[in-house]
């Protein structure tokens, strides 16, 4: 009988640890949310340079969120990891170097996407 309470509570700390163990393979990404801009613009109104002195900071036209919700699957399988290991072939480059890193198959136009994407993403929704 002891034998059968002990393979019992075993199991089921065993399958409470698997459950909790077990994390999405696509985390989902941060939304951006709209604020109240009111207090910016008012703090703004009496800037010593008077082109500082903004009417409006977000778009009245533009959710950001829905502007990356095609890219979402795709942008949350691509990492910071990703992102800094790629930096050498891209950033600071010029387009016949890029060109060249595809050619040679360091870098494919769609890693090349996705690192823009992600870059965009990352400093806009931040």
């Amino acid at each position: 009988m002891k034998k059968y309470v002990f393979f019992r509570v075993f199991s089921i700390f065993t399958l409470t640890f698997l459950l909790c163990s077990c994390v999405s393979e696509t985390a989902p990404l941060n939304h951006w949310e709209p604020y109240d801009e009111t207090s910016e613009i008012d703090d703004n109104a009496t800037h010593a340079t008077k082109r500082m002195r903004y009417k409006r900071i977000q778009s009245q036209h533009t959710n950001r969120n829905s502007l990356f919700l095609p890219f979402q699957k795709e942008l949350a399988g691509f990492t910071m990891a990703d992102h800094d290991a790629l930096k050498p072939l891209i950033l600071e480059q010029d387009i016949p170097t890029i060109q060249k890193n595809i050619a040679e198959g360091r870098l494919t136009y769609q890693t090349l996407t996705l690192f823009y994407l992600y870059r965009i993403y990352h400093f806009e929704l931040q």
